[in-house]
């Protein structure tokens, strides 16, 4: 546990996460209670990490239900800044039909044979994702005080091996954006 025992409510800044309450249907705001867990309970990404059990209810990623939570952070704060990280998904391809199992299994373990690209499963629980908080991410971003969309788009959303370059991407865009903001942001 890389938070021990750490309780939200004893950190020495305002803090919050929130995480998508699968058997209440509903967001949940996390401000008081262990760390650790509100952390696994806003990164648990349907579909590759379990859920978080709480309460004897199921939490998953906050992204679920929103994606940008600038507006939970009005509750909070004077000015917002809002960071937007999210990627375009493409979802498009060039089938009438998706493809069979077997005839995407074969595409890929057959050399002489053109690889067939679909969607994974993994791309459409992201693409529900997004889905389902663009309209409210859309709100955020014209509500912020500040905006920020760092150019992160060449990196896949897991790609934690690049995590050194997508912070160095965003450090830099941020630094640049700052200056331009000048005195604007106290």
């Amino acid at each position: 546990m890389a938070f021990g025992d750490t309780h939200i409510e004893d950190l020495w800044i305002n803090f919050f996460c929130i995480s998508s309450n699968l058997s209440a249907h509903n967001m949940m705001v996390h401000r008081e209670g262990r760390l650790e867990k509100a952390i696994r309970a806003t990164s648990a990404v349907p579909g590759l990490a379990e859920p978080v059990l709480q309460n004897g209810e199921l939490l998953v990623d906050g992204g679920v239900v929103n994606n940008l939570p600038g507006d939970v952070m009005r509750q909070f704060c004077g000015k917002i800044i809002a960071v937007d990280v999210s990627g375009e998904l493409n979802l498009t391809t060039d089938y009438e039909e998706i493809p069979s199992a077997w005839e995407i299994l074969w595409s890929r373990l057959l050399p002489f044979k053109k690889r067939i690209q679909v969607p994974s499963i993994l791309d459409i629980l992201l693409g529900t994702t997004l889905l389902t908080s663009n309209e409210r991410t859309k709100m955020v971003k014209a509500d912020a005080d500040f905006y920020l969309k760092p150019p992160v788009e060449k990196f896949k959303l897991l790609q934690f091996s690049a995590l050194e370059e997508i912070v160095d991407v965003g450090y830099q865009y941020a630094k640049k954006e700052i200056e331009k903001w000048g005195g604007k942001i106290g």
